[in-house]
Formats: structure tokens, sequence, C-alpha cells
């Protein structure tokens, strides 16, 4: 039941983290595809493809992104996926003498990560509904699951929450009433997840 759950389709979105991920990637693929003439092109520049991969591809993969509670494993996949797309459309390949470290090909084409982004949209959103009136649906929603203290049985699950309060440690948060505290400040806390996730 739980797995059906995960594929059901939801505002252009699967509910499953993992589920949604490989679909985006699917997507991105499909459009990249479409987009393959251009990118193969030796009439457009590499400023220009650069920009249809940031304007269409990118924002194809990372539509509400905000919402996943990646793993370690996850992340490396939304991270390897974006590189494989790049050195696409640079045509980098290892048989050549072109090839290019992952940093030097983020510092290369000014990319960030993406699994950076989905981090910073995430606790971006957090805030969001953090700083909402306490009668608001997804204020409401929030409050509800942080009460919430029965613990899971047999293997830990990565739930978007949980993703989250892991967060709070690289910005020295302590726990969630902390965080929708300073999340009140919008300035403050963009402030502070621009400076410590990007």
């Amino acid at each position: 039941m739980f797995v059906r759950v995960k594929k059901c389709k939801y505002v252009g979105s699967l509910l499953g983290t993992e589920e949604d991920i490989n679909r985006r990637i699917g997507i991105t693929n499909g459009a990249f595809n479409t987009l393959s003439s251009i990118f193969k092109s030796k009439n457009i520049s590499r400023n220009i493809k650069l920009r249809i991969f940031e304007t269409l591809l990118k924002s194809i993969f990372l539509y509400n992104c905000e919402l996943w509670g990646t793993t370690k494993d996850l992340d490396r996949k939304i991270d390897t996926f974006q590189r494989r797309l790049l050195r696409n459309i640079l045509n980098i390949r290892w048989t050549n003498n072109n090839w290019l470290s992952n940093d030097e090909l983020y510092n290369e084409t000014n990319q960030t990560p993406w699994s950076s982004i989905v981090a910073h949209r995430r606790l971006r959103f957090f805030g969001h509904v953090a700083r909402l009136q306490e009668d608001a649906p997804a204020k409401v929603a929030l409050r509800e699951a942080l009460r919430h203290t029965a613990k899971p049985v047999g293997r830990p699950v990565t739930t978007l929450l949980g993703k989250i309060k892991s967060q709070f440690k690289d910005i020295n948060i302590n726990n969630f009433e902390e965080a929708i505290n300073l999340a009140q400040d919008r300035d403050t806390w963009r402030r502070l997840i621009t400076e410590h996730v990007g």
C-alpha cells in the first residue's frame, strides 16, 4: 500500500522522493534528446547552450525539489546526472584529452551542484511555511508532523522533516522551534541558509 502511495502523482510530482527523482531524470532526458541538435551544433556557442541548459533542463529537473527528503545516495545520483548532461553538452568524453574533473566542470560551466540547490530550496521552503499564520493549512500540517512522536519501526526512512532536521546541524540550529523563531525574520533566515548551504 505504502509503495503505491509513493507512486501517486500530485501537482506534477510523485509523492515518493526516489520515485519523483527517477521520473524527473526521465523527463529531463527526454527534453535533452529533443534539444540534442542544438547541443551538438558547432554553430551555437557554449554560452547559449549553457543558458538553454539552465533555463530548460535545470527547471524541469528541479521542479518541486524542495519537498525531496534525499539521502546521500540520492544526492550523488542527482549530481552525477547533472554532470553527465553538462559533459554531453560540452562534448567531453573520457576517451578524449578534454576530460575535466567534477570541480573543474562546475567551474568551467559556472554551475552549482544540484544537490546543493535542493538543500537550499528545502530550507527556504521551510522558512516560508514557518512564517505562515498558525491557522494556515501548511503550518497546521507542520505543527502536527512535529507533534507526532511515534518512532518508526524497522529500517529508518528519510523523510522531509528528518532531512531538514539534519540540515539544521549545518547552520547551528538545535531544534524546530528555534528554526521557526529564526525564520520569522525573512532576511535573517535567507542570509543564514545562503551562508551555510549556498
